[in-house]
């Protein structure tokens, strides 16, 4: 739950993606999503160093959204493949 008044940096996270406060037991760091090959060498180095600067914090409401989203998508993916298939197989495409 988002937090009201001034945050302190010891008791309080920003939230990498809703950009709230939140209590810092409300959340998790995480190493950010690496996309390209500096960024990932990045992340490695953040994780086998445990240098705490390069991580984010995010709260447990959005971590959720973002895999229950990852999940919409992925599973519309396999059932699109899944009813291409189907169709190719029953000679209808």
């Amino acid at each position: 739950m988002a937090i009201e008044g001034a945050p302190e940096r010891a008791r309080h996270g920003y939230c990498f993606y809703c950009h709230e406060w939140h209590d810092l037991t409300d959340g998790t760091r995480v190493i950010p999503q690496a996309t390209g090959p500096l960024s990932g060498m990045r992340a490695t180095g953040a994780f086998l160093t445990g240098d705490a600067s390069t991580f984010k914090f995010v709260c447990h409401r959005c971590a959720r959204r973002r895999r229950l989203t990852g999940r919409v998508i992925f599973g519309t993916l396999l059932a699109a493949i899944g009813l291409a298939l189907l169709l190719e197989r029953l000679g209808l495409i």
